[in-house]
């Protein structure tokens, strides 16, 4: 082959991955995290016993927490998707993946109008609290190592911004499996216990993100 047309014909090849393939290899590995991450929750963390009973409650509350968790690996999906691909820009996916948080909050700030003193100050001093904050981070090791490992094979270029954002799905599975178990059905907990374990998560995803993510 002349060297014209190896020119010619490596400038016509697209050099990066197609538009699916980011979102296919993380969705695989989206699933595949979600059942590790449950099992690994029952195993151990048990279930709370009132789980079917609470779900199918008037008030939607044990709903909305596992709403608030799986939204938030959703909107979060696309968003490392186009930190992963080379091309793509972070634009709407981001506002996207702040939906979950701002409307766990709406609900929260709606709980807090009516919750009384007292029942404020037993909430407050729950040990839910310090449990959330150690528990879900924990159950989103696996997803964390598991996108870590998709995510370095793609093409990451922001590398601190990825690991974040990595952090936040990873942290979304985490919640998932501790709301299987926790037995505080409170917004305004999930509001800030839940959403405190995921920006530790984030923090921790930006922080190993650049050791982790970089090209080798």
């Amino acid at each position: 082959m002349k060297t014209e047309d190896l020119v010619i014909r490596l400038s016509q090849e697209d050099p990066r991955p197609k538009r699916w393939e980011p979102a296919m290899a993380l969705a695989i590995a989206a699933l595949a995290t979600g059942v590790i991450v449950v099992f690994f929750s029952a195993l151990w963390l048990a279930p709370r016993a009132d789980l079917m009973t609470a779900l199918a409650a008037n008030d939607h509350t044990v709903l909305w927490k596992f709403v608030f968790a799986f939204g938030v690996v959703v909107t979060a999906l696309p968003l490392v998707r186009d930190l992963t691909t080379p091309g793509r820009a972070a634009g709407i996916a981001s506002l996207i993946a702040l939906l979950p948080f701002a409307i766990v909050v709406v609900l929260g700030m709606r709980e807090l109008v009516v919750l009384s003193e007292t029942e404020l100050r037993q909430l407050l001093s729950h040990a839910s609290w310090l449990a959330c904050l150690w528990q879900v981070p924990l159950l989103s090791i696996p997803a964390f190592a598991i996108l870590v490992v998709i995510a370095r094979r793609l093409a990451p270029t922001n590398l601190q911004r990825t690991g974040a954002n990595i952090g936040v799905m990873a942290s979304g599975f985490g919640a998932v499996g501790y709301a299987l178990h926790c037995g505080d059905d409170s917004m305004l907990f999930v509001a800030t216990a839940y959403t405190l374990a995921i920006g530790e998560m984030a923090f921790l995803g930006a922080l190993l993100g650049p050791r982790l993510l970089r090209w080798t």
